[in-house]
């Protein structure tokens, strides 16, 4: 059995992925190819990613409205290794700083849309937006984007990708676009994203919003807004927790069993 993924633009503007179960293969065979503005991924028998024979895993419309329906994800707790280092109150005084630098430096001849890259990326981009909307007095559109077929280790791992969806609903060619993540660290999820996107259009401009930026990159990529700057070691973990997919708002670290606990922390100016 093979599960066939396509990837597919249309109408204009909208990226749109459907999966279709299809055929027989021999086990571990995968193959992956790209041709004429469309992707094909080959599974073996016994990954299949979904049971329906197709199914849908996204239709071309706003996310705006949709991702705010969905029910709150897995709940996340807390372990003894975790350092709190911003609540809630703190959060939302840095996504409304954020919010504000972005509107000033942004170009007013261009369209205006922000891309948060899932998970976390996407309510973090949302709450962007509604701080802009007050700015702007007019609704700012927010779209999806998913990088899992854009990760330059998909394939390596021992899992199957699980595909969430990327939903843009607005042409991104000649817009301005920022990109939103919730943590920065070696870069490559931003490159997947900038790579995704482009191959829906050709943006004026994109600028990179990220929440946390922890330090370590692997690619020359840098964020032109950032919240909070934070010193960390290689091996720390960084999470941010935000609504609906949390049942609470906070970012905390997680430090490497080889070193101790550290606060340190500089939000940026």
């Amino acid at each position: 059995m093979i599960t066939r993924l396509f990837i597919s633009k249309h109408p204009p503007g909208c990226l749109t992925t459907k999966l279709r179960i299809e055929g027989r293969a021999p086990i571990g065979r995968k193959v992956a190819s790209r041709n004429q503005g469309r992707t094909d991924l080959k599974v073996a028998d016994g990954a299949s990613l979904l049971e329906s024979p197709l199914v849908y895993l996204l239709h071309s419309r706003p996310v705006v409205c949709d991702l705010r329906q969905q029910p709150v994800g897995r709940v996340a707790v807390m372990t003894s290794g975790e350092e709190i280092l911003c609540k809630a109150e703190e959060m939302e005084r840095l996504i409304a700083g954020m919010g504000r630098t972005i509107w000033d430096g942004r170009r007013r001849d261009l369209p205006f849309y922000l891309i948060g890259v899932r998970t976390r990326g996407v309510p973090l981009a949302q709450r962007l937006a509604q701080e802009l909307t007050f700015l702007a007095d007019d609704e700012v559109v927010v779209g999806a984007v998913d990088i899992t077929l854009y990760r330059d280790d998909l394939g390596c791992g021992r899992r199957w990708p699980v595909l969430r969806g990327t939903e843009i609903a607005f042409p991104v060619d000649g817009a301005e676009i920022v990109l939103v993540d919730d943590v920065l660290f070696t870069g490559r999820t931003v490159r997947a994203a900038l790579n995704a996107i482009c191959d829906l259009g050709r943006p004026g401009r994109i600028r990179l919003a990220v929440l946390v930026d922890r330090g370590h990159r692997e690619l020359p990529i840098q964020p032109d807004f950032v919240g909070l700057h934070l010193p960390t070691d290689h091996d720390d973990r960084v999470r941010v927790r935000l609504h609906p997919l949390d049942p609470v708002e906070e970012i905390v670290r997680v430090v490497a069993a080889s070193r101790p606990s550290q606060p340190d922390r500089s939000p940026a100016p």
